[in-house]
């Protein structure tokens, strides 16, 4: 059972049979700097820049679906 301290935490309900207990998982393949750093600053930020276009590319659509929607609502009872 989900052990709750105060009466305001969100209460368990259902069943939880069949949801798979989390697992942590430590990475030990990855290789560290100096300061014990893995953390590759070049793989992180083409990451960041993949997501951005990614990001602007959908909001790009949905922008255009918007405004078409708009379009037909404003000029759809002349």
């Amino acid at each position: 059972n989900l052990k709750t301290t105060d009466e305001d935490h969100i209460k368990m309900t259902g069943s939880t049979e069949g949801i798979a207990p989390a697992q942590v998982v430590k990475e030990t393949a990855t290789s560290f700097r100096n300061d014990g750093n893995n953390v590759d600053i070049d793989y992180e930020m083409a990451e960041l820049a993949k997501n951005n276009l990614y990001y602007n590319t959908l909001i790009g659509q949905l922008s255009s679906r918007f405004k078409i929607l708009n379009d037909v609502i404003e000029k759809g009872g002349r």
